[in-house]
């Protein structure tokens, strides 16, 4: 039974919906999810015997599959930067000492978001109250001035294990429907980042969000954290490992 809240669409809405989404798509270049939309409207073109309109719809799986192509071939694709922003401060109220991850468009970085934070969060507090954390690791708040709220920024990559690597043998597919992010902080047992191959340790840290990217928003809250230690042959080995992996 209805509630009264639903909205009835008519065939051709559904289809103007459709055909909208399809360029949307194109537009930010996921290609590859065109042919699921197309798969939705070609029962409608064939019932109507609307082949002008299929012959352009073929037309453009064409175009989109040659760029699918040219883009595997090249790897010169970027659909998005993702990046870590925690907040600290009581003024912050609600968000105070809570994480979010931030999906950016193409190639944004590190100096660019937090600039841009800085700036936005400025605004309503003031340029002297907000402070930038350049430290990656976890914070002390104890430490932290109660009259001044911050903002700590990491560039972070998304998180798969070996078996969902090799569910998602594409770029594309590393690239869409994500939910968890990992970033690593280098440490050594003398409290400086970077020493010795025989000293090196590194922290990880896993995210998860409470949603999927891409999602209808920019930012998505961090539900879960995980948090392990790599030992200097385990960091030696997960370097090896990489350098394997661009070859």
């Amino acid at each position: 039974k209805g509630t009264g809240l639903e909205r009835r669409y008519s065939e051709d809405e559904y289809i103007r919906i459709l055909e909208n989404a399809m360029s949307l798509l194109e537009d930010s270049q996921h290609y590859e999810l065109t042919t699921q939309v197309f798969k939705l409207l070609l029962p409608f073109y064939e019932e109507e015997r609307d082949y002008k309109k299929l012959m352009e719809m073929y037309g453009r799986l064409y175009e989109s599959h040659k760029k699918i192509i040219s883009f595997n071939e090249t790897g010169k694709r970027y659909l998005g930067t993702y990046f870590r922003v925690a907040f600290y401060g009581e003024m912050f109220v609600e968000d105070n000492e809570k994480q979010y991850i931030y999906r950016e468009p193409n190639i944004t970085s590190l100096t660019e978001i937090s600039q841009r934070l800085h700036k936005l969060i400025s605004r309503k507090y003031g340029p002297e109250v907000v402070q930038l954390l350049q430290e990656s690791g976890k914070i002390n708040t104890d430490s932290l001035d109660p009259d001044k709220v911050y903002i700590q920024v990491t560039h972070v990559v998304p998180y798969f294990t070996t078996d969902q690597l090799l569910d998602r043998p594409t770029k594309f597919e590393r690239e869409n429907s994500l939910s968890r992010f990992v970033f690593e902080v280098p440490f050594t047992t003398s409290s400086k980042a970077h020493g010795s191959v025989a000293n090196q340790h590194m922290r990880k840290t896993i995210l998860t969000t409470s949603h999927w990217f891409p999602y209808v928003v920019k930012r998505i809250p961090v539900i879960d954290q995980e948090i392990f230690e790599l030992s200097p042959i385990e960091v030696a080995i997960e370097a090896m490992e990489r350098k394997r992996d661009d070859l």
